[in-house]
């Protein structure tokens, strides 16, 4: 059986190695969708916002986009 990381372990690790820890930590997490039930308001909130999504596809940013527009704002 192999030991825990434990916050030093991971703080000693090259970034590359701990985005790749996270990643694979999320990717268990997201592999467990059945752990996070959601209910009935939350899939109404989803299917309307999607709905919306689809209505207006155009009507959308890029994540450039919207971050420079934060920077402007901050100016």
């Amino acid at each position: 059986m192999t030991q825990p990381l434990n916050l030093a372990d991971i703080t000693a690790m090259n970034i590359d190695d701990r985005i790749a820890l996270v990643q694979a930590i999320w990717d268990s997490i997201a592999d467990e969708t059945d752990a996070f039930p959601v209910s009935d308001e939350q899939q109404r909130l989803l299917d309307r916002r999607i709905a919306e999504l689809d209505a207006n596809a155009n009507n959308v940013v890029t994540w450039e986009e919207f971050n420079a527009r934060l920077r402007e704002e901050d100016e």
